[in-house]
């Protein structure tokens, strides 16, 4: 089967939306409901060059990771959306990227 490019821009973003970041290779390869994470690489290059075309902030995986260990809260019990906690963290992510 072949994707439009438009399509996989569009499958990307999306989710980036979900996620709140950029999605993993891994995370691309194991939602069924969109294609391979080969696809997207042999398409549209890797990841910051998808990131780039698409105008969105490369965030490492690892960021959210780091950010949540730090926090004073419970990551697991907490249920505060990660996305909110970053937007008010002012400089922390500048030490950790």
């Amino acid at each position: 089967m072949v994707f439009e490019d438009e399509f996989l821009y569009d499958c990307f973003y999306e989710k980036t939306m979900e996620l709140g970041r950029p999605p993993t290779c891994e995370e691309l390869a194991d939602d069924k409901s969109i294609p391979h994470y080969i696809t997207f690489r042999r398409r549209l290059g890797k990841k910051n060059e998808i990131c780039q075309a698409l105008g969105i902030e490369n965030v490492s995986s690892h960021t959210h990771r780091f950010f949540c260990v730090d926090c004073p809260h419970e990551p697991e019990s907490c249920g505060e959306d990660i996305n909110e906690c970053l937007d008010e963290a002012g400089d922390y992510l500048e030490g950790v990227v």
